[in-house]
């Protein structure tokens, strides 16, 4: 049994909750920097991917949206993938 057979249904909910009142904010959010619909699509999907992952770690709601936009701009800070050049000339 892996570990994601063995989650509670509370996580379960929670997830669910979490991906229902937040999918909008964060497409809305990944194609505005992104540009594309279709790699807004491998945004959102990989953000709630780590969503589910980290689950115990994400904060009670409202914060929760807050994590979760942080999540792609950690990504693409890390790879220095499209959002890196507009962070640097936002804070210069």
């Amino acid at each position: 049994m892996s570990g994601d057979d063995v989650r509670g249904t509370s996580q379960e909910s929670r997830f669910r909750l979490m991906f229902d009142g937040h999918f909008r904010s964060i497409h809305a959010y990944a194609i505005r920097r992104v540009g594309s619909g279709d790699d807004a699509g491998d945004v959102v999907a990989e953000v709630f991917a780590t969503a589910w992952r980290r689950i115990d770690e994400v904060p009670e709601p409202p914060e929760d949206l807050l994590w979760l936009y942080g999540l792609p701009v950690g990504q693409w800070l890390s790879t220095g993938a499209v959002l890196g050049e507009e962070v640097v000339l936002s804070i210069g």
